[in-house]
C-alpha cells in the first residue's frame, strides 16, 4: 500500500498490479455539498412508523411505538432501522424488545 499525495491509499494487489482508489479528497471536497437537516417531530416520526406497520402487517403496541420514536431522537432512518430490526429480531413490537435492540445506545435510560 503506497500513499498519494492528497488521495486515498493505493493498494497494490498480490500479483503486483497497481489498484488505484483515487480519491483526491479537495477536489471532491470543492464539488460537494454539506446538508444538515433538522429533527423531525415525535408525531412526524409516529405517523410515518405507523405507516409502516400497517403496510408491514406489524405487530406491535403502542408502548412498542413510543419506544421507537424515543430511541430514534427524531431521526426518520433510526426509527425505521430500529424498527426493522425490532421486528426481525423479536417479531412483535413492544417496549421490552426495542430497548433490547437498542441497548447500547439506550442502556441507562431503561430499568425494564
Amino acid at each position: 500500500m503506497t500513499r498519494v499525495k492528497n488521495s486515498v491509499p493505493v493498494f497494490r494487489s498480490h500479483d503486483g498490479h497497481n489498484v488505484f482508489f483515487f480519491c483526491f479528497w479537495f477536489s471532491w471536497q470543492s464539488r460537494c455539498v454539506v446538508l444538515r437537516y433538522s429533527k423531525l417531530t415525535d408525531e412526524q416520526v409516529l405517523r410515518r412508523v405507523e405507516e409502516v406497520c400497517a403496510l408491514e402487517c406489524v405487530e406491535k403496541t403502542s408502548d412498542g411505538l413510543d419506544a421507537i420514536v424515543f430511541s430514534a431522537d427524531g431521526d426518520m432512518r433510526n426509527a425505521l432501522n430500529n424498527l426493522q430490526a425490532t421486528v426481525t429480531g423479536f417479531c412483535t413490537v413492544n417496549e421490552r424488545n426495542v430497548f433490547k435492540v437498542c441497548v447500547s445506545r439506550f442502556f441507562f435510560c431503561y430499568d425494564g
